[in-house]
């Protein structure tokens, strides 16, 4: 946990907390981003190594410099193909990463939003039945006014 970055850590609390299997994938590929970058640091260092060697090779004059010229040669080339493939594998394991977060976005957020969407239906289809009683409340108002209004010129005249 000491090696990840603080975007990283507070993205694995986040996907932890909605949704497990996703949380367990993004562990498991931060774990390939680490050991990429731990790949990248040790063939860099490594490679240094070896073009030092390399150098002081060139300083001896002996017959059996130039077969171990050669074999150092061999080996900066396995070290600078490891540290390419290290530099691939940290950009596939970036971009899971990134895949992993918009997935947990994209599912939490769609579910809220489709949650959210349902009740303003309901409340929209509720609306008009709201309306409408309102509606009749006004209009049994008006009939009782009116009988009201008849009952009065009857109780008048008695």
């Amino acid at each position: 946990k000491n090696e990840l970055k603080a975007s990283e850590k507070r993205a694995l609390k986040d996907i932890r907390s909605s949704d497990l299997l996703l949380a367990d994938a993004y562990r498991d590929t931060l774990a390939s981003r680490l050991t990429a970058t731990r790949m990248i640091k040790s063939s860099r260092r490594e490679l240094q190594l070896m073009q030092r060697r390399q150098n002081k090779v060139k300083l001896l004059n002996s017959e059996n410099a130039n077969t171990f010229q050669t074999q150092l040669a061999q080996d900066i080339s396995k070290i600078e193909d490891i540290n390419t493939s290290a530099k691939l594998m940290l950009a596939e394991a970036e971009a899971r990463l990134q895949m992993i977060e918009a997935a947990a976005v994209r599912g939490s957020s769609i579910a809220d939003s489709e949650l959210i969407l349902k009740k303003l239906s309901a409340r929209v289809s509720e609306l008009p039945l709201a309306l409408e009683e309102a509606k009749m409340a006004e209009e049994i108002r008006a009939e009782l006014e009116a009988e009201d209004d008849l009952k009065l010129p009857e109780l008048a005249d008695q």
